[in-house]
């Protein structure tokens, strides 16, 4: 964005791939716009360690709540859901 890049066609692709990859993705009237676009690759995170406890206060400070859920179901995967 400090680049400009988004003024060109490239640019802009690549923000949309981007935007493609994150929350639920784009609509489907973005997708009929972009029909050859690849959502750019997510990485996977494989970890069961918070890096620091810093941040997961950041969100207990940003919210003033935090509270995740993990149990078990048949409707995911991994067999759990976390809320």
């Amino acid at each position: 964005m400090n680049n400009k890049a988004y003024l060109n066609y490239e640019g802009f692709r690549k923000i949309v791939s981007t935007r493609a990859s994150i929350n639920l993705g784009l609509s489907e009237v973005h997708k009929s716009e972009f029909l050859n676009l690849k959502p750019v690759p997510r990485p996977l995170i494989n970890t069961t360690q918070i890096p620091d406890p810093k941040w997961l206060s950041g969100f207990v400070s940003g919210e003033g709540f935090f509270f995740i859920h993990i149990h078990k179901t048949k409707s995911h995967k991994i067999g759990y859901q976390i809320q």
